[in-house]
C-alpha cells in the first residue's frame, strides 16, 4: 500500500490481494456519497466531508508504514494539508507497488553534469547520493548535479549504471542519455578507449550490467533479457513491433557474446 500526492488528487494504491482492501472499500462506500467506481479504482469527490477523508488517509498511511511500502520522508501532515482534493483508491496487481524512477544523464558544460529523476523519490535520491558522494555538487527534488572535472568522475558514474531495486523503488537508467549528450556528442571519454573497449563498455550497458559483475550474474541477466525480448512473444503482432523485438534480441545476443569473449581472454 502507498499514499501519494498528485496534482489533482490524493492516491491510495493498494494491492488487490491485500486483506485490508475490503475494509477500505467498505468504508469508502458507506461514508462517502459522491464516490464513483471505475474499472480498477474508486474516486471520492466529497469536498465537504474532509474529516472523513483525513481519517481514511491517516488509516491508509499508517498501514502502509507498517508494511514498509512508504517512504519515511513523506510526512503525513503534508498529505493531510491537501485532503480537500479528491481521493483515488487504486487497486493494483501484486508487485505493482514498486515505484519506478527513470534516471537520465546530461552534460552541462566542461565541468558539470546532472542526473535527472523523472519523479521525486527520496529513496532513489538518497541511494544515488550515497554512491556518488565524492562527485556531487548539489541537488534538488529531481536533479543531482555532479562535478565532471573530478579525476574519477566516469569511474564513479559507471558504478551506479544498471537497473536495480532499492527498497520499494525500481531504478531504470536511460542508457542512450549516458551515451550521448545534448549536442549529440558522446558523453564518455571514448577517445581514451580502444574500439574493443568501447564495444565491451556498450555491451555492459546493453545488458544493464557493471564491469564488476560476476559472469554468473551477467549470464542470468542475459537469460532474463532474452526471455523478455524473444520474438515469439510478439508473434502475430504488427510487423514494426516484430522487427523491433528481432533487433533487440540480436543486440542482446551480440552484447553477451562480446562480454563472454572478454572473460575467456582473461
Amino acid at each position: 500500500m502507498r499514499v501519494e500526492i498528485f496534482s489533482k488528487f490524493v492516491q491510495i494504491s493498494i494491492e488487490k490481494q491485500n486483506e485490508v482492501l475490503p475494509k477500505i472499500l467498505k468504508y469508502a462506500t458507506k461514508y462517502f456519497q459522491n464516490q464513483y467506481h471505475l474499472s480498477s479504482s474508486i474516486l471520492i469527490l466529497d469536498d465537504g466531508e474532509r474529516f472523513k477523508k483525513d481519517y481514511l488517509i491517516n488509516w491508509a498511511y499508517h498501514l502502509a508504514m507498517q508494511e514498509h511500502s512508504m517512504d519515511h520522508n513523506i510526512a503525513l501532515d503534508s498529505i493531510l494539508e491537501v485532503s480537500y482534493l479528491p481521493i483515488r483508491i487504486k487497486m493494483i496487481s501484486p508487485n505493482s507497488l514498486l515505484e519506478c524512477v527513470n534516471v537520465s544523464f546530461r552534460m552541462l558544460g566542461a565541468s558539470r553534469a546532472v542526473l535527472i529523476l523523472d519523479r521525486p523519490s527520496h529513496i532513489a535520491k538518497r541511494y544515488i547520493s550515497a554512491m556518488l558522494s565524492q562527485i556531487i555538487v548539489s541537488s534538488d527534488l529531481t536533479h543531482i548535479y555532479l562535478d565532471s572535472s573530478k579525476a574519477d568522475f566516469w569511474y564513479f558514474l559507471m558504478q551506479i549504471i544498471g537497473n536495480k531495486i532499492i527498497h520499494n523503488v525500481r531504478l531504470e537508467f536511460d542508457y542512450d542519455s549516458f551515451k550521448m549528450n545534448e549536442f549529440g556528442k558522446k558523453s564518455f571519454k571514448s577517445s581514451y578507449l580502444t574500439q574493443g573497449e568501447i564495444k565491451l563498455r556498450n555491451a555492459y550497458l546493453t545488458l544493464g550490467c557493471k564491469n564488476t559483475d560476476s559472469f554468473f550474474d551477467i549470464k542470468s541477466r542475459f537469460f532474463e533479457l532474452i526471455k523478455e525480448y524473444h520474438p515469439d512473444k510478439v508473434y502475430g503482432k504488427e510487423d514494426e513491433i516484430v522487427r523491433l523485438y528481432n533487433l533487440k534480441f540480436i543486440e542482446i545476443k551480440e552484447a553477451f557474446d562480446i562480454i563472454k569473449l572478454s572473460f575467456e581472454n582473461i
